[in-house]
């Protein structure tokens, strides 16, 4: 089988079989033009396709934004609001403290969940009480030891078993302490 022939023989058998499966020359480009044409049609179909799911896909997404917006900004609203409240709250509290009358609301502030019970006055010919002549940073020492020391409100809230309402509140009674006696 070392004989070249051989191999001339394999090497022409290979030629005619692939002959065989070529196309024929007289209608081979028209062929070959109708099935590009056919398949740029798929491709053109299964592109259009797509882009209409794309479409579909983006104007989900958009109309869940807008909603997801919206419920955003109402939800920023209630807390502006309840913001308002709050320092309307801290400033009439201020004011009670000081003994000073207090400023005219349009509406009722909310009640809060817990209605504390309301502190007892002294009588007006008796002396003030030392606890309220002593600043809130020496009544809530551990608390404001803890904020000094860059906790979270959230931390010091669990830390004392207190609300993160009630910590932000005597954290901002300071701040408005602070401005007072400056």
């Amino acid at each position: 089988m070392n004989s070249p022939w051989v191999y001339i023989a394999l090497v022409g058998l290979a030629l005619i079989v692939y002959s065989r499966f070529l196309p024929r020359r007289g209608n081979a480009p028209e062929q070959w033009k109708q099935e590009m044409e056919e398949t740029i049609g798929q491709f053109a179909a299964e592109l259009e396709a797509d882009n209409k799911e794309i479409v579909q896909l983006l104007s989900t997404m958009r109309k869940e934004h807008e909603a997801k917006v919206n419920m955003l900004a109402q939800r920023i609203d209630f807390l502006e609001r309840q913001a308002a409240d709050y320092s309307q709250r801290l400033a009439q509290l201020a004011a009670a403290a000081e003994n000073k009358p207090l400023p005219a609301r349009a509406e009722p502030l909310p009640k809060p969940p817990h209605e504390p019970a309301p502190p007892v006055q002294p009588a007006p010919d008796s002396a003030p009480s030392p606890v309220s002549m002593t600043g809130i940073r020496e009544r809530y020492a551990e608390l404001f030891q803890l904020y000094d020391q860059n906790k979270s409100i959230d931390y010091i809230a669990r830390k004392l078993g207190m609300n993160k309402g009630e910590v932000g509140l005597i954290l901002e009674l300071a701040r408005q302490e602070e401005r007072f006696n400056v």
